[in-house]
């Protein structure tokens, strides 16, 4: 488990330990670990390998998680999990037009992400099946510092946090291009603040372009980001700025304006 989850379960009267443990071994299953056996799952968590096991069991017997042999997959009823959260938040009603009209109108991939933890998690994308390339997916998370989505998140979120994830020790940096200081990434904040949008040029991955606009309720707050994306090789900044920054922030006041009204949420 986490250090929070740790002092959590130290202070808080109220806080289940054992619930926290089964979603922190549900949580290690990604695209680079589809399948891990009990010695790698504990190593993951940082649970000894008589709780991992405990919590495999468990979560085997509910559907959550397939054993075969040594290995340990998600189940099929994970998707239970997920649909709910899209459909009791009217994911598709709620962004689905805006990001149809992005994919369509710039032939990219469009996306919509809230800030978890230090990381921004996608809430709902769509994109093309010619694209040339990979796209996120629905639950992808990446480092939100490497991403224009992220960068949206962390210049109008609430100070604290900001000032939270800056204080890190160590920020990760997927390219040689992402701002991975204290140095680099603090004024770039600024400057999102200032001028209301994010881009990002090859941070996350070589070849990846991407400008971002946030999404608000109805006190204002920003919830969530919305971006569009396309190949760097192809889009510069100003570039995405000229043709796709009126657009973008147009789809993200709709979804604003939807969410003030009750037509969904993204929290």
């Amino acid at each position: 488990m986490s250090s929070l989850a740790d002092g959590l379960a130290e202070t808080d009267k109220e806080f289940v330990t054992a619930i926290a443990r089964a979603m922190a071994v549900l949580e290690v299953f990604d695209e680079a670990h589809p399948s891990l056996t009990l010695s790698e799952i504990s190593g993951l968590t940082g649970l000894t390998p008589a709780t991992a096991r405990r919590c495999l069991h468990t979560l085997t017997v509910v559907g959550y998680i397939r054993q075969t042999g040594r290995q340990f997959r998600l189940g099929p009823r994970i998707l239970t999990l997920a649909h709910g959260y899209s459909a009791a938040n009217r994911i598709e009603d709620l962004v689905g037009r805006e990001l149809k009209l992005l994919v369509e109108t710039f032939d990219d991939p469009s996306s919509v992400a809230v800030l978890d933890g230090f990381q921004v998690a996608y809430v709902a994308t769509i994109a093309r099946p010619s694209s040339p390339r990979p796209s996120a997916r629905v639950g992808t998370r990446y480092p939100a510092h490497a991403t224009s989505l992220g960068k949206v998140l962390l210049a109008f979120g609430p100070a604290d946090l900001r000032a939270s994830y800056l204080a890190r020790p160590v920020f990760e940096a997927p390219t040689d291009q992402t701002l991975a200081t204290v140095a680099q990434l603090a004024p770039a904040l600024v400057r999102v603040a200032q001028q209301g949008y994010a881009v990002s040029i090859d941070e996350l991955d070589y070849g990846v372009a991407s400008i971002a606009v946030p999404i608000r309720d109805a006190a204002g707050q920003t919830i969530a980001a919305i971006n569009s994306s396309g190949y760097s090789g192809r889009q510069t900044e100003a570039a995405l700025v000229a043709a796709r920054l009126e657009m973008l922030q147009n789809c993200a006041r709709a979804i604003s304006a939807r969410i003030a009204t009750g037509g969904g949420s993204l929290t």
